[in-house]
């Protein structure tokens, strides 16, 4: 065995060391991007049911809350008549 044939192995498992690097890289950051988008989505329902937890505690906000949602289905019916 020569040198050159020591560095060009060397050089080559290297090489494929690196490429092994990037492959668990893009993994983990396609994991970490999907418990970002889970830990988003968990944290916008949970504020959503604090919303409706106030909602439904008041019984004015409920009323009020009632005729905002019955007056945006109207609009957009009217909207689609059109």
């Amino acid at each position: 065995m020569s040198l050159g044939y020591l560095v060009g192995t060397a050089e080559i498992t290297a090489a494929l060391g690196v490429i092994a690097t990037l492959g668990y890289l893009a993994y983990q950051i396609s994991q970490t991007n999907r418990i970002a988008k889970s830990t988003v989505a968990s944290d916008l329902m949970q504020k959503y049911n604090e919303f409706l937890a106030v909602v439904l505690a008041n019984s004015e906000i409920s009323k009020l809350a009632s005729k905002l949602t019955d007056f945006g289905v109207c609009a957009r019916a009217r909207r689609r008549s059109r």
